[in-house]
C-alpha cells in the first residue's frame, strides 16, 4: 500500500471519522439552524458539545462521541427493542419463500419530544422463487424497482400513516398489505407502489377498507406503572413516514440481505443511496 510521503494516520482516522459522524449530529440536531451554533440555547449547546472539531485531540474525540451515544442515548437506537425469536429458531420451524422488506420512518425533526418516531413496515413474497433458485440479480432487480418507487431525489418517498386501515390481499402475487393510512386514495398509492416493485398488476376490485369506531387519541394522556407516570402508546398514530431502506429475507440465511439503503448505515447494500437517513 503506497500513501503520500506527509500521510499522518491520526489527522486521516480523524477527518473520516468527523466527516461519519457530524453527518449523523447534524441530522439529529437539524432543528437547529447554522445561525444557531454556539451555546445560546440548551440544543445548541448540545450539539457543539457533540461535534468533533478538526483540532480535537483522540480523548476530546472520544469524550464527545461517549456524549452523544451513551448519555443522550442515541446508542440505544443500535438495539432498538422488539419481541421476536432468534432467526435460527425461526427457520428450524418455518420455512418460507423469500420476502421483502419496505421500512417506512417518521423524521427526526418531525418526531414530537419525548416520543419514538412513527414507523411503518411493508412486506410481500417473491414468488416463483426459493432460497435455491433466487439469484443475485434478481435482488438486485428488486432494488433497483424499490428505489424507483421509493427514492425520489436521492431522499425517501413520504406517505402519510393514519387510523384507516387498508388491505390488498393478492396471496398468488406474494401480496398481503395492511396499511394504515391517512385515507383510502393515500393507503392506494402505496399499495400501487409495491405492487409495482412486486411486479404484480393492480386489482381494485382487492382493495378493503376497515372503519373503526374505535377512539384513537393523538395524545393517550399518562399511566402509573412500578410507582412512575409514563407515557400511554399512542395507538395509530398519524404521521409521515419517510422510505429508508429494504431488505430480503431469504431461509437458510443468518441475516438479512440488505436492498437499498445509506451504505454509511448499512453494510454493502445491492443499490446503495448515499443520502437515505436510517437510524434504525
Amino acid at each position: 500500500m503506497t500513501l503520500p510521503e506527509n500521510f499522518r494516520d491520526f489527522e486521516f482516522v480523524q477527518s473520516t471519522i468527523k466527516m461519519i459522524y457530524n453527518r449523523e449530529v447534524a441530522t439529529e440536531f437539524r432543528d437547529i439552524g447554522l445561525d444557531d451554533d454556539g451555546i445560546a440555547t440548551p440544543r445548541a449547546a448540545l450539539k457543539t458539545a457533540c461535534r468533533i472539531e478538526d483540532n480535537d485531540s483522540a480523548l476530546q474525540m472520544l469524550l464527545r462521541m461517549f456524549l452523544y451515544y451513551f448519555i443522550l442515548r442515541k446508542a440505544r437506537d443500535f438495539q432498538r427493542p422488539v419481541y421476536g425469536m432468534p432467526l435460527d429458531d425461526y427457520q428450524s420451524a418455518h420455512k418460507f419463500s423469500p420476502c421483502v422488506h419496505l421500512y417506512f420512518r417518521q423524521d427526526t425533526a418531525a418526531t414530537p419530544p419525548g416520543r419514538a418516531p412513527v414507523r411503518a413496515r411493508l412486506s410481500y413474497r417473491v414468488r416463483n422463487e426459493t432460497s435455491l433458485t433466487i439469484t443475485e440479480a434478481e435482488l438486485r432487480s428488486q432494488a433497483l424497482r424499490i428505489r424507483n418507487e421509493f427514492v425520489v431525489n436521492n431522499r425517501g418517498w413520504r406517505w402519510s400513516k393514519g387510523r384507516l386501515l387498508v388491505t390488498y390481499k393478492d396471496l398468488e402475487r406474494g401480496l398481503n398489505l395492511q396499511i394504515y393510512a391517512l385515507n383510502k386514495a393515500e393507503g392506494i398509492q402505496v399499495i400501487r407502489k409495491v405492487c409495482d416493485c412486486a411486479q404484480a398488476p393492480y386489482d381494485s376490485d382487492l382493495v378493503v377498507t376497515h372503519e373503526s369506531e374505535q377512539d384513537f387519541p393523538a395524545n393517550p394522556g399518562m399511566q402509573n406503572i412500578l410507582g412512575r407516570s409514563r407515557r400511554r402508546p399512542v395507538r395509530r398514530p398519524v404521521a409521515a413516514v419517510r422510505f429508508v431502506r429494504a431488505t430480503a429475507s431469504i431461509w437458510g440465511l443468518p441475516q438479512d440481505i440488505t436492498l437499498v439503503a445509506n451504505p454509511l448505515g448499512r453494510a454493502n447494500p445491492l443499490v446503495p443511496v448515499p443520502n437515505l437517513y436510517d437510524s434504525d
